[in-house]
């Protein structure tokens, strides 16, 4: 499979004791083409946004521990968002997407 890769650019917040007030850092996200989650966005459809905020939540109760429901796996997120990697990158893609699509970073 094709994987595209989107570069973004995003600030991070000060750290206490940190001599830097703003560091710019550079997230890489690699992504499926052919991915569920595109093909819902290209088709202006809302369910896609809704799959990404209920899944950051989904994936944020799996790094402590926690299924979400019964029937939730993480290979099932991975293959609608066509991400790879363990859990911890996954978040941080999603949460990645999450603020490029609203537009907050």
């Amino acid at each position: 499979m094709y994987k595209k890769v989107l570069y973004y650019y995003c600030e991070l917040k000060q750290i206490k004791g940190s001599s830097n007030m703003n560091q710019k850092k550079q997230v890489k996200i690699n992504m499926n083409e052919d991915c569920k989650f595109l093909a819902d966005l290209n088709n202006n459809n809302q369910i896609g946004i809704y799959n990404l905020i209920t899944s950051i939540g989904g994936v944020k109760l799996f790094t402590k521990g926690i299924k979400p429901n019964r029937n939730w796996t993480l290979k099932s997120v991975k293959n609608y968002f066509g991400l790879s990697g363990n859990t911890q990158s996954i978040l941080k893609q999603l949460e990645t997407l999450h603020a490029i699509i609203l537009g907050r970073k």
